[in-house]
């Protein structure tokens, strides 16, 4: 079945939806290293507090890795696909060297994000805990969103551009480890 074309309209209100599971992705991991910076400095790791941004990040790293590098089907008609934004519905991948390795880096984290959305799981229960390299999720996200942005026509890359900067700069205020 093809995929139902969307006006311009309708396209540029996607991008809210897009920008807001790039900046999430980087707000939730910008919380979770001031939580292990404050930690760190003698104060508390709250538990609930500190899991519930894990959760978030993972939902939106996953939210964001499926739709800018995940194989799209029609399977799921009413999904946001990156090609439904192409103008010919052509697909996009990551093409620079940074894409690249941070597309790589993210699919290796595949099963840690799919597995921390689903908590019901005997991967969970069968798997060592892991630390979360939550910087490095949301950088690698931002990376990869900046160059799919560029793609963009003009009034697309308009519409989700301030997200994206708004995360590129969340991550640039990182130290550097």
């Amino acid at each position: 079945m093809a995929r139902k074309a969307r006006l311009l309209l309708q396209q540029i209100a996607a991008m809210d939806h897009v920008g807001y599971e790039i900046q999430r992705c980087a707000d939730a991991a910008d919380t979770l290293l001031r939580l292990r910076l404050t930690s760190a400095s003698g104060g508390p790791l709250l538990g609930s507090v500190h899991d519930s941004h894990v959760e978030s990040m993972a939902i939106h790293a996953r939210n964001a890795r499926e739709f800018l590098l995940d194989k799209q089907a029609d399977e799921n008609a009413t999904d946001l696909y990156r090609s439904d934004f192409t103008g010919d519905g052509s697909d996009w991948a990551p093409s620079t060297q940074a894409s690249i390795d941070a597309a790589e880096r993210l699919q290796e984290l595949r099963f840690d994000t799919n597995t921390q959305v689903s908590h019901l799981t005997w991967d969970r229960v069968d798997r060592p805990k892991r630390a979360w390299r939550y910087t490095e999720i949301a950088s690698d996200v931002t990376t990869i969103a900046a160059e799919w942005a560029a793609s963009l026509r003009d009034e697309l890359y308009a519409a989700v551009r301030p997200a994206i900067a708004q995360a590129e700069a969340i991550v640039a205020s990182w130290p550097k480890e």
